[in-house]
């Protein structure tokens, strides 16, 4: 038996399984969960067979895909059983009158085909494109034309017509992945308001609509940086967590959203109330979540990053070791794009914690696989490589290998130099002031370490210059931190002079973290600016920003909004 053919046994006999189980006990909850709903989408597949000389199908197969379909159809509320319904109505018209389905249902599926309107199936053909669209552009712009036509058409009291509204914000978030356009994230959050608002609060489509908007508006903050967009998905997404049915499969779903949000929420204000709450939302999605469910591995994922930043709160040992424990788990999953970057930093706060040079060896390993696994675009590279090279010099202090130390100093100095400014920056906000704040950190690691090893660099083109100052020429004696100058070179494209502003201000609200006295920026050689600490202490936001408007002046720039 091949392969394929095993695996198409082994689907008709599950969906078949299910649906006898709906029909002897009417719990729904067989015919209803995301794996059934991902079988029967896979056996469909299988079933029919487009070829030049015409479509070929599978007459067994094709029978309990219908009948699954059908099923569905009579579990789901009106609001969203017509696409089941459509769907069983197809596939039953490519059987051609195969003798595969009981009489009875051959009938329901006849008495319904001829009551469905036409702009159902623009919905599902939209849909149906939109699911298989991947990075295509054509084709997310064609599902959304589809779904358009289907939300116009639609009567203001057709059940469906939220549903089409949801799918038809889902396209436009799709081409928002593509383009990077703000208009379809706005887009779709304005189609997500009106569905939720033709829906009664106490309705059963309530809650997944409330956190699909409550979705939404969070990673729009992520793009635009609006608080009140994360304050209002913070508050949806609570609101569906507390109406939806705990035995809904929408449940842990809305849980996960939840607490990603709260932990955003928390990254910007620091309260610790929205850790403390995001904990508990979050583990119990993962245990309502069965292993081998295809979004296992994401509510895992953030269940440990929940558990790690109450570990930085708390120092309690058990949410660290909670979190390694979540966390291998994912990483056991092997699918292609994980990242193991969060275990390894897990295992490196507990080598911190505990001294276990073998946490540490591992999280070196894996912040390497991280690495590999990385493209050159990747938000979250910068971060590994000062990840690496800080566990580097860890593994240097503790064993005196100068090939780590050398590999630190390699992995900081690729990654100090600003490449990306607030007017270039695709993804603003927060984003920009991390991504900045990071170089920093770099810098000033790279600054530390190149002194400590009598490295005085001074060669033209070399990223960071650092030197010591003649002792009486500072206030201080030798070894004071007011002693070190970073100089940061920076190619032509760039805006080096705003770069700088924001990067010294960030150092001195973080307290000196660069111990650097001041940055000297430089453009092909030339000096053209140079910020000293002192002068920023006790600069507001204004003093800032008109700063950053007079080195731009004289940078032949235009100042971005700060």
């Amino acid at each position: 038996m091949s392969g394929e053919s095993g695996l198409r046994d082994s689907m008709i006999g599950d969906l078949w399984d299910r649906v006898t189980a709906y029909r002897l006990s009417e719990d729904p909850q067989p015919i209803l969960d995301e794996r059934a709903l991902a079988t029967v989408t896979r056996l469909a597949d299988l079933a029919v067979d487009v070829r030049p000389d015409g479509t070929h199908v599978d007459a067994e197969a094709l029978a309990v895909v219908v009948a699954l379909h059908m099923a569905r159809a009579t579990a789901l509320p009106a609001s969203t059983r017509g696409q089941d319904l459509r769907w069983a109505i197809r596939f039953h018209g490519l059987l051609a009158g195969a003798d595969v389905l009981p009489a009875q249902v051959r009938a329901v599926i006849e008495r319904h085909a001829a009551q469905v309107p036409e702009y159902g199936y623009l919905h599902d053909d939209g849909y149906a494109i939109l699911h298989d669209a991947g990075d295509d552009r054509a084709a997310v712009d064609e599902a959304i034309h589809l779904l358009q036509q289907a939300v116009e058409a639609a009567p203001a009291a057709e059940p469906e017509r939220p549903t089409f509204l949801s799918h038809l914000a889902t396209g436009h978030e799709r081409r928002f992945d593509l383009t990077g356009a703000v208009a379809d994230l706005d887009r779709a959050v304005l189609l997500l308001r009106e569905a939720v608002a033709s829906v009664p609060p106490g309705g059963v489509d309530a809650p997944w609509l409330l956190a699909g908007l409550g979705r939404t508006l969070r990673n729009r903050f992520a793009v635009t940086a609006r608080p009140e967009d994360l304050e209002e998905a913070v508050t949806l997404l609570r609101t569906a967590g507390q109406t939806v049915d705990t035995g809904s499969v929408d449940y842990p779903m809305i849980l996960s959203n939840l607490g990603s949000a709260l932990l955003v929420r928390h990254s910007m204000s620091k309260h610790e109330a929205d850790v403390e709450e995001a904990v508990p939302a979050l583990r119990r999605a993962v245990e309502v979540t069965p292993a081998g469910h295809p979004n296992r591995h994401v509510r895992l994922s953030r269940l440990g990053a929940a558990l790690v930043t109450r570990y930085d709160l708390r120092a309690e040992d058990s949410d660290l070791d909670e979190a390694i424990t979540c966390l291998r788990e994912e990483a056991a999953d092997g699918r292609p794009g994980l990242d193991y970057g969060n275990l390894a930093a897990a295992l490196y706060r507990r080598f911190v914690r505990s001294g276990d040079a073998g946490d540490l060896d591992e999280s070196i390993r894996l912040f390497e696989a991280a690495l590999a696994r990385s493209t050159a675009d990747d938000p979250h590279r910068g971060h590994r490589r000062s990840s690496l090279a800080t566990a580097l010099r860890s593994r240097h202090a503790i064993r005196g290998e100068d090939a780590d130390l050398r590999r630190a100093v390699a992995m900081l100095r690729n990654d100090s130099v600003l490449t990306r400014t607030p007017s270039t920056e695709k993804r603003r906000g927060p984003t920009v002031a991390q991504d900045i704040e990071l170089t920093v950190e770099s810098t000033s690691e790279l600054a530390a370490l190149e002194l400590q090893n009598g490295v005085d660099e001074r060669s033209p083109g070399h990223p960071i210059a650092v030197h010591r100052e003649e002792p009486g020429l500072t206030p201080g004696t030798v070894g004071d931190p007011g002693l070190i100058s970073v100089v940061l070179s920076f190619a032509s494209d760039a805006i080096p002079a705003v770069a700088a502003v924001l990067a010294a201000w960030i150092t001195t609200r973080r307290q000196g973290v660069t111990r650097a006295r001041k940055v000297v920026v430089t453009k092909q050689g030339t000096v053209i600016a140079e910020i000293e600490m002192a002068k920023l202490e006790n600069a507001s936001g204004d003093e800032l920003t008109r700063m950053i408007d007079d080195l731009l002046r004289d940078d032949g720039g235009e100042a971005p909004e700060v």
